[in-house]
């Protein structure tokens, strides 16, 4: 996972600097840091995901920070309940009491891209 990300920026880092891109991620709840998310991985065998997204969080957090200086922003929305419509809402929350459409996910994204706020390096959304 987050392999594929590096190898992606740094195949990339010349056309995102010459265009001041963006690098935009999608990250989990299972990667924060708390009691609830790691109660949450274990009851549902999801501690092999929430492990990834967890270093994912911190690479995105890292680049961020180095790649300002080329004046390329990267960004995260960190989704902390299930996506309507998705296999994870299916089985995790059938009744659909915590679901989050995938337009509102893509309007948090949006925001990310036009404030593009140097202090700003992910958001929560759920």
């Amino acid at each position: 996972m987050s392999a594929g990300l590096v190898a992606a920026v740094q195949a990339a880092h010349e056309d995102l600097k010459a265009t001041q891109g963006s690098i935009l991620v999608t990250g989990g709840g299972m990667s924060l840091e708390s009691d609830q998310s790691a109660q949450m991985a274990d009851e549902w065998g999801v501690t092999t995901w929430a492990v990834p997204k967890s270093a994912q969080r911190k690479l995105v957090h890292i680049m961020h920070t180095g790649l300002a200086k080329d004046g390329i922003y990267v960004g995260e929305v960190t989704v902390t309940v299930v996506v309507a419509g998705t296999a994870a809402a299916i089985k995790l929350d059938p009744e659909g009491k915590a679901q989050l459409t995938a337009e509102a996910v893509a309007e948090e994204f949006w925001q990310l891209q036009q404030k593009r706020d140097p202090a700003v390096w992910f958001v929560t959304k759920g």
